[in-house]
């Protein structure tokens, strides 16, 4: 998991980057959730309801260990054998 405190835009790319933006958008969700108090006449409503709903935590939840897998499975030690124990 990528350990950063900015805001990580999902790309199409890297297997990990939905983990990841997730990650970091809940790291960061206290701040973002301020920032939607703080202006919420300048904020569209329906942007502060989907951050202040944290139904996507149950998605980061449950791909968690689809993305362990996944740095498992694509780093240079792994061998054959340990793929199919993950």
């Amino acid at each position: 998991m990528l350990n950063t405190k900015g805001l990580v835009m999902l790309q199409d790319v890297w297997w990990n980057t939905m983990a990841n933006c997730l990650a970091s958008y809940f790291h960061n969700w206290p701040i973002i959730l301020q920032v939607c108090e703080k202006h919420r006449g300048e904020i569209d409503i329906n942007i502060a309801n989907n951050v202040k709903n944290r139904h996507a935590e149950d998605f980061l939840i449950g791909l968690k260990p689809i993305s362990v897998a996944l740095d498992r499975v694509q780093s240079d030690t792994c061998v054959i054998n340990e793929t199919e124990q993950i």
